[in-house]
């Protein structure tokens, strides 16, 4: 398992992470590390995802509004700031 991330409270192991339905409304995820996690039906509404890691990441019907992107890397590799 990979090094852990610990946001408002929670702590979690980010890389190959199985964070499929996990409510992460509000999550300060900057820079973790969630190359090859599955985030499928997660709810990440308001979640900061600052210089996050996604390469790999399955982010099928996941909630994103309101999210902020800066220097984000996106499943294929692609680094953004409008969102993945």
């Amino acid at each position: 398992m990979g090094p852990a991330a610990t946001t408002s409270g929670l702590t979690m192991f980010s890389y190959c992470a199985n964070l499929s339905g996990a409510r992460l409304n509000g999550a300060d995820l900057t820079g973790v590390d969630l190359t090859d996690a599955n985030v499928s039906d997660a709810n990440l509404t308001n979640a900061n995802l600052n210089s996050a890691n996604l390469i790999g990441a399955n982010l099928w019907n996941a909630n994103f509004s309101g999210t902020v992107w800066n220097n984000t890397t996106c499943p294929n590799g692609t680094v953004t700031s409008t969102g993945c």
